[in-house]
């Protein structure tokens, strides 16, 4: 492996998560409703006042 490959994924794995909260949320309502999906997750953090899009 490259030197410079390492020393970038060392810098990265330092850094902390921006979405650490959403990926929370997003965990808390697949646990209550196992059968939504991506589109009715996206919804569902709307609706929670969180900005998010499809991607």
């Amino acid at each position: 492996m490259p030197k410079a490959t390492f020393m970038y994924w060392q810098k990265r794995l330092d850094r902390e998560n921006p979405d650490k909260e959403l990926e929370e949320k997003i965990v808390e309502i697949r646990k209550a409703n196992k059968d939504y999906g991506y589109r009715r997750m996206v919804g569902e953090l709307r609706n929670q006042g969180y900005l998010v899009n499809k991607k």
